[in-house]
Protein backbone atom coordinates (compact mmCIF):
# COMPACT_ATOMS: atom_id res chain seq x y z
CA UNK A 1 0.00 0.00 0.00
CA UNK A 2 1.64 3.32 -1.02
CA UNK A 3 1.72 6.26 1.51
CA UNK A 4 -0.83 7.94 -0.31
CA UNK A 5 -3.12 4.75 -0.20
CA UNK A 6 -2.69 4.85 3.26
CA UNK A 7 -3.57 8.25 3.60
CA UNK A 8 -7.19 7.44 2.53
CA UNK A 9 -7.14 4.05 4.48
CA UNK A 10 -6.41 5.78 7.49
CA UNK A 11 -9.24 8.29 7.10
CA UNK A 12 -11.31 5.47 6.51
CA UNK A 13 -10.55 3.50 9.70
CA UNK A 14 -11.79 6.08 11.87
CA UNK A 15 -15.14 6.64 10.20
CA UNK A 16 -15.98 3.29 10.17
CA UNK A 17 -16.20 2.92 14.35
CA UNK A 18 -18.57 6.17 13.85
CA UNK A 19 -21.43 5.36 15.93
CA UNK A 20 -25.08 5.64 15.13
CA UNK A 21 -26.67 8.58 17.03
CA UNK A 22 -23.21 10.75 15.87
CA UNK A 23 -23.88 9.94 12.43
CA UNK A 24 -27.34 11.76 13.14
CA UNK A 25 -26.16 15.05 14.40
CA UNK A 26 -23.26 15.25 11.83
CA UNK A 27 -25.95 14.23 8.98
CA UNK A 28 -28.04 17.24 10.29
CA UNK A 29 -25.63 19.49 10.09
CA UNK A 30 -24.65 18.57 6.73
CA UNK A 31 -28.53 19.45 5.74
CA UNK A 32 -28.36 22.28 7.12
CA UNK A 33 -25.27 24.42 5.42
CA UNK A 34 -26.32 22.94 2.30
CA UNK A 35 -29.71 24.71 2.54
CA UNK A 36 -28.12 28.08 3.93
CA UNK A 37 -25.38 28.53 0.81
CA UNK A 38 -28.42 28.03 -1.59
CA UNK A 39 -27.22 29.85 -4.51
CA UNK A 40 -23.89 31.12 -3.46
CA UNK A 41 -21.73 28.58 -4.42
CA UNK A 42 -18.97 30.61 -6.62
CA UNK A 43 -18.87 32.93 -4.28
CA UNK A 44 -17.67 30.54 -1.38
CA UNK A 45 -15.40 28.61 -3.60
CA UNK A 46 -13.87 31.97 -4.59
CA UNK A 47 -13.52 32.66 -0.73
CA UNK A 48 -11.75 29.68 -0.80
CA UNK A 49 -9.40 30.48 -4.19
CA UNK A 50 -8.70 33.68 -2.42
CA UNK A 51 -7.53 32.36 0.56
CA UNK A 52 -4.70 30.24 -1.36
CA UNK A 53 -4.39 31.68 -4.42
CA UNK A 54 -0.94 33.55 -4.98
CA UNK A 55 -2.22 35.65 -8.06
CA UNK A 56 -4.27 33.75 -10.41
CA UNK A 57 -7.83 32.35 -10.21
CA UNK A 58 -10.02 30.31 -12.72
CA UNK A 59 -13.35 29.75 -13.24
CA UNK A 60 -15.20 28.16 -16.25
CA UNK A 61 -17.89 26.25 -17.06
CA UNK A 62 -17.25 23.21 -19.26
CA UNK A 63 -20.11 20.81 -20.18
CA UNK A 64 -22.21 20.49 -17.20
CA UNK A 65 -19.43 21.16 -14.84
CA UNK A 66 -18.29 23.91 -12.60
CA UNK A 67 -14.28 24.57 -12.24
CA UNK A 68 -12.53 26.59 -9.79
CA UNK A 69 -8.72 26.55 -9.81
CA UNK A 70 -6.00 28.80 -8.21
CA UNK A 71 -2.31 28.82 -8.59
CA UNK A 72 -1.48 29.22 -4.86
CA UNK A 73 -0.71 27.23 -1.80
CA UNK A 74 -0.23 23.47 -2.54
CA UNK A 75 -3.39 21.03 -0.75
CA UNK A 76 -1.80 19.50 2.34
CA UNK A 77 -2.45 15.86 3.46
CA UNK A 78 -1.42 14.57 6.46
CA UNK A 79 0.03 10.83 6.53
CA UNK A 80 0.33 10.53 10.29
CA UNK A 81 -3.20 11.91 11.39
CA UNK A 82 -4.18 10.55 15.13
CA UNK A 83 -8.22 10.70 14.22
CA UNK A 84 -8.52 9.30 17.67
CA UNK A 85 -6.89 10.80 20.34
CA UNK A 86 -5.45 13.97 17.96
CA UNK A 87 -2.22 13.91 19.36
CA UNK A 88 0.58 14.60 16.74
CA UNK A 89 4.79 13.75 17.25
CA UNK A 90 5.12 17.08 15.78
CA UNK A 91 5.72 19.77 18.68
CA UNK A 92 2.87 22.04 16.50
CA UNK A 93 0.04 19.48 15.37
CA UNK A 94 -0.70 20.36 11.96
CA UNK A 95 -4.28 19.45 10.57
CA UNK A 96 -4.02 19.08 6.77
CA UNK A 97 -5.99 20.29 4.32
CA UNK A 98 -7.17 17.12 3.10
CA UNK A 99 -8.26 16.38 7.04
CA UNK A 100 -10.14 19.56 7.12
CA UNK A 101 -11.82 19.29 3.88
CA UNK A 102 -13.27 15.88 4.90
CA UNK A 103 -14.67 16.77 8.51
CA UNK A 104 -17.10 19.68 9.68
CA UNK A 105 -16.26 23.27 11.13
CA UNK A 106 -11.97 22.31 11.51
CA UNK A 107 -11.07 24.74 9.25
CA UNK A 108 -6.69 25.53 9.24
CA UNK A 109 -7.72 29.25 8.53
CA UNK A 110 -8.01 32.03 10.67
CA UNK A 111 -9.51 35.26 10.56
CA UNK A 112 -6.48 37.67 10.71
CA UNK A 113 -5.17 35.56 7.28
CA UNK A 114 -7.81 34.46 5.75
CA UNK A 115 -11.29 35.85 4.46
CA UNK A 116 -12.92 32.11 5.30
CA UNK A 117 -12.33 30.51 8.71
CA UNK A 118 -15.41 28.32 9.57
CA UNK A 119 -14.85 25.17 7.97
CA UNK A 120 -17.95 24.71 6.21
CA UNK A 121 -17.58 27.12 2.87
CA UNK A 122 -16.91 24.26 0.48
CA UNK A 123 -19.63 22.30 1.38
CA UNK A 124 -21.83 25.06 -0.40
CA UNK A 125 -20.94 23.15 -3.20
CA UNK A 126 -23.78 20.64 -2.61
CA UNK A 127 -26.41 23.17 -2.85
CA UNK A 128 -25.90 22.35 -6.85
CA UNK A 129 -24.29 18.79 -6.63
CA UNK A 130 -24.18 15.42 -5.12
CA UNK A 131 -20.74 15.12 -5.17
CA UNK A 132 -17.21 17.59 -5.95
CA UNK A 133 -14.08 15.99 -7.39
CA UNK A 134 -10.97 17.45 -5.93
CA UNK A 135 -8.03 17.49 -7.90
CA UNK A 136 -4.56 18.45 -6.34
CA UNK A 137 -0.95 18.93 -6.78
CA UNK A 138 -0.69 17.85 -3.03
CA UNK A 139 1.95 17.95 -0.30
CA UNK A 140 1.64 15.20 2.05
CA UNK A 141 3.45 15.46 5.24
CA UNK A 142 4.93 12.41 7.09
CA UNK A 143 5.94 13.40 10.23
CA UNK A 144 8.78 16.23 9.84
CA UNK A 145 8.81 15.05 5.73
CA UNK A 146 7.25 16.72 3.10
CA UNK A 147 6.50 15.02 -0.35
CA UNK A 148 5.20 16.49 -3.67
CA UNK A 149 2.20 14.15 -4.96
CA UNK A 150 -0.41 14.93 -7.64
CA UNK A 151 -3.79 13.37 -5.36
CA UNK A 152 -7.26 13.61 -6.22
CA UNK A 153 -10.57 12.77 -4.48
CA UNK A 154 -14.35 12.69 -5.12
CA UNK A 155 -16.14 13.90 -2.10
CA UNK A 156 -20.08 13.40 -1.70
CA UNK A 157 -22.81 15.38 -0.09
CA UNK A 158 -24.46 12.41 1.62
CA UNK A 159 -24.71 8.83 1.24
CA UNK A 160 -29.08 8.17 1.76
CA UNK A 161 -29.77 5.57 -0.88
CA UNK A 162 -27.73 2.22 -0.30
CA UNK A 163 -28.71 1.35 -4.23
CA UNK A 164 -26.70 4.82 -5.40
CA UNK A 165 -23.54 3.79 -3.29
CA UNK A 166 -20.69 3.63 -5.72
CA UNK A 167 -18.93 0.52 -6.89
CA UNK A 168 -15.49 2.00 -6.85
CA UNK A 169 -15.91 1.75 -2.84
CA UNK A 170 -14.10 -1.60 -1.47
CA UNK A 171 -17.38 -3.99 -0.57
CA UNK A 172 -16.12 -3.47 2.78
CA UNK A 173 -16.96 -0.05 2.97
CA UNK A 174 -19.86 0.04 0.67
CA UNK A 175 -21.36 -2.79 3.70
CA UNK A 176 -20.70 0.23 6.44
CA UNK A 177 -22.26 2.56 4.54
CA UNK A 178 -25.65 0.36 3.98
CA UNK A 179 -25.79 -0.43 7.04
CA UNK A 180 -25.21 2.94 8.86
CA UNK A 181 -28.29 4.26 6.32
CA UNK A 182 -30.50 1.80 7.17
CA UNK A 183 -30.29 2.36 11.10
CA UNK A 184 -30.85 5.67 10.82
CA UNK A 185 -33.16 5.87 8.19
CA UNK A 186 -35.48 3.19 10.89
CA UNK A 187 -36.30 6.29 12.99
CA UNK A 188 -39.65 7.64 11.45
CA UNK A 189 -38.56 11.24 11.07
CA UNK A 190 -35.31 10.55 9.52
CA UNK A 191 -36.03 9.25 6.33
CA UNK A 192 -33.99 12.45 4.51
CA UNK A 193 -30.98 11.88 6.55
CA UNK A 194 -27.62 9.40 5.66
CA UNK A 195 -24.20 9.14 5.70
CA UNK A 196 -22.02 12.34 5.55
CA UNK A 197 -19.78 11.69 2.40
CA UNK A 198 -16.77 13.62 4.29
CA UNK A 199 -16.42 10.29 5.90
CA UNK A 200 -15.68 8.21 2.74
CA UNK A 201 -13.89 10.30 0.14
CA UNK A 202 -12.90 8.44 -3.00
CA UNK A 203 -9.79 8.30 -3.94
CA UNK A 204 -9.42 8.89 -7.99
CA UNK A 205 -6.29 7.70 -9.20
CA UNK A 206 -6.23 9.85 -12.76
CA UNK A 207 -6.52 13.26 -13.84
CA UNK A 208 -8.67 13.98 -16.94
CA UNK A 209 -6.79 16.09 -19.58
CA UNK A 210 -8.71 19.14 -19.50
CA UNK A 211 -6.94 18.89 -15.03
CA UNK A 212 -3.76 17.89 -16.84
CA UNK A 213 -4.11 21.23 -19.14
CA UNK A 214 -4.60 23.19 -15.91
CA UNK A 215 -1.84 21.86 -13.84
CA UNK A 216 0.41 22.52 -16.79
CA UNK A 217 -0.99 26.36 -16.80
CA UNK A 218 0.30 26.70 -13.23
CA UNK A 219 -2.54 25.75 -11.38
CA UNK A 220 -2.17 23.47 -8.06
CA UNK A 221 -5.75 23.33 -7.01
CA UNK A 222 -8.97 22.38 -9.31
CA UNK A 223 -12.15 21.89 -7.68
CA UNK A 224 -15.10 20.19 -10.15
CA UNK A 225 -18.25 20.38 -9.57
CA UNK A 226 -21.06 18.62 -11.71
CA UNK A 227 -24.37 19.92 -11.78
CA UNK A 228 -28.07 19.99 -13.55
CA UNK A 229 -29.38 23.45 -13.63
CA UNK A 230 -27.31 25.54 -15.97
CA UNK A 231 -29.20 28.57 -15.72
CA UNK A 232 -28.83 28.74 -12.05
CA UNK A 233 -24.99 28.45 -12.42
CA UNK A 234 -25.58 31.16 -15.25
CA UNK A 235 -27.64 33.64 -13.08
CA UNK A 236 -24.63 33.38 -10.82
CA UNK A 237 -22.21 33.97 -13.41
CA UNK A 238 -24.61 37.62 -14.38
CA UNK A 239 -24.61 38.31 -10.46
CA UNK A 240 -20.41 38.27 -10.74
CA UNK A 241 -20.36 40.71 -13.66
CA UNK A 242 -22.08 43.38 -11.38
CA UNK A 243 -19.94 43.18 -8.91
CA UNK A 244 -16.36 44.25 -8.28
CA UNK A 245 -13.66 42.16 -5.79
CA UNK A 246 -11.35 45.38 -5.26
CA UNK A 247 -12.44 44.75 -0.96
CA UNK A 248 -10.25 41.69 -0.88
CA UNK A 249 -6.98 44.13 -1.19
CA UNK A 250 -7.96 44.80 2.67
CA UNK A 251 -7.10 41.08 3.61
CA UNK A 252 -4.07 40.38 1.20
CA UNK A 253 -0.75 42.16 0.29
CA UNK A 254 -0.64 40.94 -3.37
CA UNK A 255 -2.62 41.28 -6.60
CA UNK A 256 -5.00 39.19 -8.32
CA UNK A 257 -6.51 38.37 -11.44
CA UNK A 258 -9.85 36.20 -11.75
CA UNK A 259 -10.76 34.92 -15.79
CA UNK A 260 -14.07 33.54 -15.83
CA UNK A 261 -15.51 31.59 -18.92
CA UNK A 262 -19.13 30.57 -19.06
CA UNK A 263 -19.32 28.58 -22.95
CA UNK A 264 -17.98 31.03 -25.52
CA UNK A 265 -18.12 34.37 -23.08
CA UNK A 266 -14.96 35.46 -21.47
CA UNK A 267 -14.16 38.33 -18.92
CA UNK A 268 -11.29 39.19 -16.11
CA UNK A 269 -11.33 40.93 -13.12
CA UNK A 270 -8.33 42.46 -11.57
CA UNK A 271 -7.62 43.29 -7.86
CA UNK A 272 -4.80 45.69 -7.60
CA UNK A 273 -3.74 47.87 -4.16
CA UNK A 274 -5.36 51.26 -3.63
CA UNK A 275 -7.89 51.17 -6.26
CA UNK A 276 -9.22 54.37 -7.33
CA UNK A 277 -12.57 55.51 -5.49
CA UNK A 278 -11.38 53.16 -2.39
CA UNK A 279 -11.21 54.70 0.91
CA UNK A 280 -10.36 52.39 3.98
CA UNK A 281 -9.55 53.03 7.86
CA UNK A 282 -9.02 51.57 10.76
CA UNK A 283 -11.84 51.24 13.51
CA UNK A 284 -11.09 52.46 17.35
CA UNK A 285 -10.70 49.55 18.99
CA UNK A 286 -11.83 50.45 22.08
CA UNK A 287 -15.14 51.09 20.98
CA UNK A 288 -15.85 48.28 19.05
CA UNK A 289 -13.86 45.12 20.80
CA UNK A 290 -16.36 45.22 23.61
CA UNK A 291 -18.94 44.95 21.37
CA UNK A 292 -17.25 42.27 19.58
CA UNK A 293 -16.56 40.30 22.21
CA UNK A 294 -20.44 40.34 23.40
CA UNK A 295 -21.62 39.51 20.20
CA UNK A 296 -18.64 36.59 20.28
CA UNK A 297 -17.09 37.92 17.38
CA UNK A 298 -12.98 37.19 17.47
CA UNK A 299 -11.42 40.23 16.11
CA UNK A 300 -8.46 42.03 16.69
CA UNK A 301 -8.50 44.92 14.71
CA UNK A 302 -11.82 45.94 12.25
CA UNK A 303 -11.68 47.94 9.11
CA UNK A 304 -14.04 49.73 7.17
CA UNK A 305 -14.12 50.75 3.28
CA UNK A 306 -15.90 52.34 1.08
CA UNK A 307 -15.82 52.60 -2.74
CA UNK A 308 -16.98 55.30 -4.78
CA UNK A 309 -18.26 53.74 -8.61
CA UNK A 310 -20.42 54.52 -11.38
CA UNK A 311 -23.33 52.38 -10.70
CA UNK A 312 -25.82 53.86 -8.73
CA UNK A 313 -27.47 50.38 -6.90
CA UNK A 314 -24.49 50.32 -3.61
CA UNK A 315 -23.95 47.02 -1.90
CA UNK A 316 -22.30 45.94 1.70
CA UNK A 317 -19.56 43.74 1.52
CA UNK A 318 -18.11 41.49 3.66
CA UNK A 319 -15.27 41.67 1.39
CA UNK A 320 -17.26 39.78 -1.26
CA UNK A 321 -20.78 40.89 -1.76
CA UNK A 322 -23.98 40.10 0.68
CA UNK A 323 -27.75 40.94 -1.20
CA UNK A 324 -27.80 43.98 1.58
CA UNK A 325 -28.60 47.05 -0.33
CA UNK A 326 -25.88 50.32 0.41
CA UNK A 327 -28.06 53.70 2.32
CA UNK A 328 -26.34 56.01 0.00
CA UNK A 329 -25.91 55.58 -4.31
CA UNK A 330 -23.11 55.22 -5.75
CA UNK A 331 -21.42 53.88 -2.72
CA UNK A 332 -20.16 50.43 -1.57
CA UNK A 333 -19.30 49.52 1.86
CA UNK A 334 -17.19 47.19 3.55
CA UNK A 335 -16.92 46.15 7.25
CA UNK A 336 -15.62 43.27 9.43
CA UNK A 337 -19.48 42.58 9.80
CA UNK A 338 -21.18 39.34 11.42
CA UNK A 339 -23.47 38.00 8.38
CA UNK A 340 -25.86 35.14 7.84
CA UNK A 341 -23.59 32.03 6.80
CA UNK A 342 -23.70 32.26 3.18
CA UNK A 343 -22.97 35.99 3.79
CA UNK A 344 -26.05 37.54 2.74
CA UNK A 345 -27.78 39.50 5.06
CA UNK A 346 -26.48 41.19 7.70
CA UNK A 347 -28.19 41.68 11.23
CA UNK A 348 -28.23 45.65 12.04
CA UNK A 349 -31.01 45.48 14.94
CA UNK A 350 -31.26 42.46 17.13
CA UNK A 351 -29.02 41.12 20.43
CA UNK A 352 -25.77 41.59 20.39
CA UNK A 353 -24.97 40.88 17.21
CA UNK A 354 -27.04 43.50 16.06
CA UNK A 355 -25.36 46.18 18.10
CA UNK A 356 -21.90 44.95 16.68
CA UNK A 357 -22.92 45.46 13.30
CA UNK A 358 -24.52 48.26 14.07
CA UNK A 359 -21.52 49.91 15.39
CA UNK A 360 -19.57 48.71 12.01
CA UNK A 361 -22.26 50.41 10.25
CA UNK A 362 -21.88 53.82 11.65
CA UNK A 363 -18.38 53.49 11.16
CA UNK A 364 -18.73 53.17 7.59
CA UNK A 365 -21.29 56.05 7.93
CA UNK A 366 -18.67 58.14 9.61
CA UNK A 367 -16.00 57.43 6.97
CA UNK A 368 -18.37 58.45 4.34
CA UNK A 369 -19.05 61.69 5.87
CA UNK A 370 -15.20 61.93 6.40
CA UNK A 371 -14.12 61.17 2.91
CA UNK A 372 -16.90 64.10 1.84
CA UNK A 373 -16.21 66.40 4.25
CA UNK A 374 -12.43 66.39 3.11
CA UNK A 375 -12.82 67.28 -0.56
CA UNK A 376 -14.51 70.07 1.30
CA UNK A 377 -13.02 73.63 1.12
CA UNK A 378 -11.97 74.35 4.75
CA UNK A 379 -13.59 76.87 5.73
CA UNK A 380 -16.99 74.77 4.81
CA UNK A 381 -16.37 71.71 6.65
CA UNK A 382 -18.26 70.70 9.82
CA UNK A 383 -17.30 69.14 12.87
CA UNK A 384 -18.77 65.22 12.52
CA UNK A 385 -19.41 63.40 16.12
CA UNK A 386 -17.00 60.27 15.43
CA UNK A 387 -16.91 57.20 17.54
CA UNK A 388 -15.36 54.88 15.69
CA UNK A 389 -12.99 56.65 13.50
CA UNK A 390 -10.02 58.79 13.19
CA UNK A 391 -11.12 61.94 10.72
CA UNK A 392 -7.81 63.22 10.37
CA UNK A 393 -6.34 59.65 9.23
CA UNK A 394 -8.35 59.44 6.33
CA UNK A 395 -6.42 58.80 3.36
CA UNK A 396 -7.61 61.71 0.68
CA UNK A 397 -6.18 60.08 -2.61
CA UNK A 398 -8.31 60.98 -5.56
CA UNK A 399 -6.85 63.99 -7.59
CA UNK A 400 -10.19 65.26 -8.63
CA UNK A 401 -13.65 64.25 -6.85
CA UNK A 402 -16.43 63.50 -8.69
CA UNK A 403 -19.25 65.42 -6.67
CA UNK A 404 -22.06 64.55 -9.82
CA UNK A 405 -21.38 60.30 -8.40
CA UNK A 406 -22.71 61.69 -5.17
CA UNK A 407 -26.65 60.92 -4.40
CA UNK A 408 -27.39 62.18 -1.22
CA UNK A 409 -30.89 61.15 -1.15
CA UNK A 410 -31.31 58.11 1.63
CA UNK A 411 -32.76 54.87 -0.44
CA UNK A 412 -36.30 55.84 1.30
CA UNK A 413 -36.30 51.68 2.33
CA UNK A 414 -33.95 52.50 4.46
CA UNK A 415 -34.45 55.78 5.79
CA UNK A 416 -36.01 54.42 9.20
CA UNK A 417 -32.79 52.22 9.70
CA UNK A 418 -30.14 55.38 9.02
CA UNK A 419 -31.73 58.14 10.04
CA UNK A 420 -30.67 58.24 13.82
CA UNK A 421 -27.66 57.24 13.02
CA UNK A 422 -26.92 60.51 10.63
CA UNK A 423 -28.31 62.77 12.74
CA UNK A 424 -25.84 61.77 14.98
CA UNK A 425 -23.42 61.86 13.11
CA UNK A 426 -23.35 65.20 11.32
Amino acid sequence: MTLEEQIFENHYKYYKEVGVETIKIESGYIEQVSADYQGRVIYELLQNAFDRAENNIFVQVKENSLYVANDGKKFTYSANHDYKNGKSDQLVFERGDFQSMCSISTSTKNAVTSIGNKGVGFKSAFSIANSANIYTQGIIINNTERQEEKISFRLYDSFKDINTISNDFSENIRANIKENIISIQRESNLQNRGVPGYYFPLHIYEEPEFIKELFEKGYVTVIQIPFEDKNLISKLFDEIKNIHFQFVQLKYEQDFNIEFVFDDETFERTIKKNAEGLFEIEVVSENLLPLAQKAGVDIKQAKVALIIKEDAEGLFYNYLSTLEPSPFKYIDFHADFHTKVDRTNINFKDGDIGKYNHALLRACIELYFSVLNGYLEEDKRIKLKLLYINESKVDFHLSKFEWLLIDFILDKKHFKLYFDIIQDVL
